[in-house]
């Protein structure tokens, strides 16, 4: 998104089973932490 100068938001979808002793905000702030690592 940044390389090409996108200015729209991106979405996160939790579409995996929550591993116990986990919910769905704990899983969607990895999965944006992850997203976030990788476009770095």
């Amino acid at each position: 998104m940044k390389k090409e100068k996108w200015t729209f938001l991106a979405e996160v979808e939790l579409e995996y089973m929550i591993p116990g002793g986990s919910d769905a905000v704990k899983e969607v702030a990895k999965c944006v932490q992850y997203c976030k690592e990788a476009l770095a």
